[in-house]
């Protein structure tokens, strides 16, 4: 195999590829590139098992070739050089890959493709088109609510994703202490409602793929267990999630008392300051709000430390006053993924549930579990 390509352009794509890589993978072909050439260019193939991404480059092709090699070492190579043009030279007979500037030759061990794993393709059209820009503002509003992975309950570890019949699609995730919840529009022919769970992983890699404000399509396939996109030269192929998904619905369609609409960046500074003293062995990250007729307090105090409160003036006239109590880290990160300036802040009584939405966007929900006063 013997090409020439722009450095600038493989590194581009050498990134990309490189998101897929697990470097404490315990086979030595799954921490590789697998690299082949033709008269298109250069197609780079990256894989753990679960996640596979696949991307191609230009590049001046004068013999065509297949192989692997270690991709951290060969990354590091291509972002350390300088010269505009690398040549890429392999010789399969001696196993050996070059990489070859005016200045500078490395060479690399490869390992046989035939030994690589199988990245599935999705050639039967797909299952939905999604924008770019609707598809990163999805991610960012749940991924956060994902639990962690040591949790007991695989499900709970990726997002669900329902794709409505009604050409939307609604993004759910839950760790059983909160929840956030988002529905985008989208383009599907099948007009039939289903279900799938993606790991959080897959979505936060692909959402580094895609522009914040693009209308360009990403296009969504599923087949079996597998779930297919393409993002312009960027196929990426993950596993599902296999289970049920909790019902969350239920919790999306209740109506609190109060409705109290706040500055976020108010609300933001508010909790920040309380935050500093809840540091209450028996109520860790515990900070109260205190709703009233015509403000909302927010307090915090532990024995040892200190106490903190803050007001923040509204109009809200409700029949009764009272205290409800919340993790600030749960409210700080719903925050901090809810566009626009003004949120509404929602809640019925010291045992309910609280609920923070977008005034932008109110299909955007995010829930919040009461903690013990």
């Amino acid at each position: 195999m013997y090409c020439e390509v722009s450095r600038k352009d493989l590194l581009n794509a050498l990134s990309v590829a490189y998101k897929a890589i697990s470097p404490k993978s315990p086979l030595p072909i799954l921490t590789h590139f697998l690299i082949e050439a033709d008269e298109t260019g250069l197609k780079i193939s990256a894989t753990d098992s679960e996640l596979g991404i696949e991307t191609s480059v230009i590049a001046s092709t004068t013999e065509k070739g297949i192989f692997t090699t270690p991709a951290k070492p060969f990354f590091d190579i291509v972002n350390l050089l300088s010269d505009e043009v690398i040549k890429l030279k392999f010789k399969a007979e001696e196993n050996d890959f070059s990489i070859i500037t005016e200045s500078s030759s490395c060479s690399l061990m490869t390992l046989n493709a035939e030994d690589f794993p199988e990245i599935p393709r999705f050639d039967e059209g797909h299952d939905f088109v999604i924008k770019q820009k609707d598809f990163k503002t999805a991610i960012k509003s749940v991924l956060f609510s994902v639990a962690g992975q040591d949790e007991t309950r695989a499900v709970l570890t990726g997002v669900c994703l329902t794709v409505k019949a009604d050409g939307k699609a609604e993004f759910g995730a839950t760790d059983a202490r909160r929840l956030a919840s988002i529905t985008v529009p989208i383009k599907a022919e099948n007009k039939e409602e289903r279900q799938y769970i993606i790991p959080k992983r897959t979505l936060d890699e692909i959402s580094k793929f895609l522009q914040t404000t693009s209308d360009d399509p990403v296009y969504v396939g599923v087949k079996k267990s597998l779930m297919f996109f393409r993002i312009g030269n960027i196929f990426i192929t993950s596993k599902l999630i296999d289970g049920n998904y909790p019902n969350f619905r239920q919790f999306l369609t209740d109506k609190p008392k109060y409705s109290i609409a706040l500055s976020k960046s108010e609300l933001t500074s508010a909790v920040k300051l309380v935050s500093v003293v809840a540091q209450d062995r028996n109520f860790f990250k515990r900070i109260k709000f205190y709703i009233s007729e015509d403000a909302v307090k927010l307090e915090s105090a532990t024995q040892d430390l200190g106490s903190a409160s803050r007001t923040i003036s509204c109009k809200l006239h409700p029949n009764e006053f009272f205290y409800v109590a919340f993790n600030y880290q749960f409210i700080l990160e719903a925050l901090a993924n809810v566009d626009g300036e003004e949120v509404l802040f929602e809640v019925s009584d010291s045992n309910s549930q609280g609920v923070i939405r977008s005034t932008e966007n109110p299909d955007h929900i995010c829930i919040i579990m009461p903690m013990k006063i």
